[in-house]
Parts: structure tokens; sequence; C-alpha cells
């Protein structure tokens, strides 16, 4: 199910440690990496944690696609040898809530047609570390709970020009 109301927000420079998979199930296979991660860490048991993630794409083109997860940290963790300290980028975002995994292609299309339809305009595609990627995250909600795909809080979130 799709949320029908358009919601703006500014998102400021948070840390994060990411892990990124480019194997056939990129999304699953990262997934399993960053919640090792936070397992090892006692992440899963703190409240203002959050998981977002991106695909990514290692070439101008739409497959083969790649999926990374940030994960939110306090100031006091170290990363292991796999993970990337790095930052989620600050800037003004819409975002859109949907439930389950199945909801996101529908959830995308109807977040990018209410930008444009109040005037708007997304950051485009860049260069990251590991291809290219559009200004876009899915943030896991409930991740803590890990709960099936169907059952997810995913928040969309599109960056904006501003």
């Amino acid at each position: 199910m799709i949320s029908v109301e358009l919601t703006l927000e500014r998102l400021k420079a948070i840390p994060v440690v990411s892990v990124q998979s480019q194997t056939v199930c990129p999304e699953e296979n990262a997934l399993e990496k960053i919640l090792a991660y936070a397992k090892a860490n006692a992440l899963t048991d703190k409240s203002d944690a959050r998981l977002f993630g991106r695909n990514f794409y290692p070439i101008e083109q739409p497959e083969p696609h790649g999926y990374e997860f940030y994960l939110t940290l306090d100031k006091n963790i170290n990363p292991s040898k796999e993970l990337i300290l790095q930052s989620m980028p600050e800037g003004l975002y819409a975002t859109l809530r949907i439930r389950g995994v199945a909801g996101i292609p529908n959830g995308w299309h109807a977040l990018f047609r209410m930008v444009e339809s109040a005037g708007y305009v997304p950051v485009g595609v860049c260069r990251q570390l590991y291809g290219w990627v559009t200004a876009g995250f899915e943030e896991i909600v409930n991740w803590q709970q890990q709960t099936a795909s169907q059952e997810r809080i995913i928040d969309l979130w599109l960056q904006l020009r501003e």
C-alpha cells in the first residue's frame, strides 16, 4: 500500500557504516551483512539506529545492479574491514511510506510523479564508490524487528534540488 501524501524532510549528514553486494540477490546478501554487523555491535537494540538502502549500477545500464545499505552509527563504533565509514547525503528529500518490498517499484513511480507535479526536481544520477546511483534511498523503518519482506515498513527518500 502506498500513502498518498508527499512529505518533505531535511536530512542532516548522518555518520553511517555501509556495505554493498553485487551477488545474484544483492539486497538480501547486503542485508545479511549489515544485520550481522548491527548485532555484533549491539545496534539492534538502539532505537535511534536507522537503516537505509539503495540500488547501485556498476555501469551506466539498469542491469546488472548491486545494493548497498547504510546503517547509522554513534561516534564510538568502528567499522569492520568489510564495511566503510561515510555520511548520508545532506539535503532536502521528498519521502513516501510504503508497506512491503513488493510495493517499492510502484512507490518510486508514485513519488517521482508527486515530486514532479509539486514542481520539485530530483537530484540526478551520480557516480559513487561502487557505481552509478540516483539520489534516493529506501529506509527500512522496522528493520530491528526483522519482519518478513512483505511486512517491512519502508520510507522512500528522494533528494531534491534546492
